[in-house]
């Protein structure tokens, strides 16, 4: 496993780790794959940023601002927890599950508070309510609002 840390309190981990030129972290970023980390040129993460993953893919372009971006959560240990982000794309505060793998365009912006969640269920699956895991596909130039 290999691991990059700026003195700013940022680590990223990874099997392979490729961040292109002209990268920006901000302070308290904790990106981990189990896989691999790929970070395309002239990307930002501002700060407060939490990623946890099988594989990671991020486009050119990146640009994060507002603090607070989780991606993972339950399910993120699993090899479907995938998170493949196109190029020229704007995300927030916003907290993506990817139990399964999720997919974004290029182009695309999720506004501040946007939530993407790849399972559902309405009663506690452990009483033995029915739920459900599927990826999510977001497609070319979409702007997902609050």
């Amino acid at each position: 496993m290999k691991k990059r840390i700026w003195s700013n309190g940022s680590s990223i981990s990874g099997k392979s780790i490729e961040i292109g030129k002209n990268f920006e972290i901000g302070s308290n970023v904790q990106i981990h794959s189990r896989t691999h980390v790929y970070i395309g040129d002239f990307s930002r993460f501002g700060d407060n940023v939490k990623i946890d993953a099988h594989q990671i893919d991020i486009g050119t372009h990146f640009f994060h601002y507002t603090p607070g971006l989780v991606i993972g959560g339950g399910g993120s240990q699993f090899e479907t927890a995938i998170i493949q982000i196109g190029n020229r794309c704007v995300m927030h505060n916003n907290y993506i599950n990817i139990a399964m793998p999720v997919i974004i365009g290029n182009d695309v912006g999720l506004s501040p508070d946007v939530d993407i969640i790849t399972h559902g269920f309405w009663n506690s699956c452990l009483e033995g309510y029915p739920y459900k895991y599927e990826e999510v596909r977001i497609g070319n130039g979409v702007i997902l609002g609050q």
